[in-house]
């Protein structure tokens, strides 16, 4: 949210529980969506990583084999998942 609180989004976000492996130092590693939305996805991880820093990911849904990868831009980093 801005300074106000007011939403900037421009797409609605949805919550969503999506397996996400990613490569960090060299070491696969899986965490977890909170939301997602048209224009970007929330991973609820520990790792360190940098504002503009491309990352290749794969999305997992419950209930499938299939894996999905997508290229990702961070965008957003913070200390907690958005309330």
């Amino acid at each position: 949210m801005s300074a106000g609180g007011r939403e900037r989004r421009i797409f609605p976000r949805t919550g969503v529980y999506l397996r996400i492996t990613y490569e960090s130092g060299g070491e696969l590693k899986s965490d977890f969506s909170e939301n997602i939305s048209r224009g970007g996805l929330f991973i609820a991880t520990e790792e360190r990583f940098v504002l503009g820093q491309r990352v290749s990911v794969e999305l997992s849904v419950a209930g499938s084999a299939a894996k999905i990868p997508v290229g990702a831009t961070v965008r957003w980093i913070g200390s907690q998942s958005p309330g």
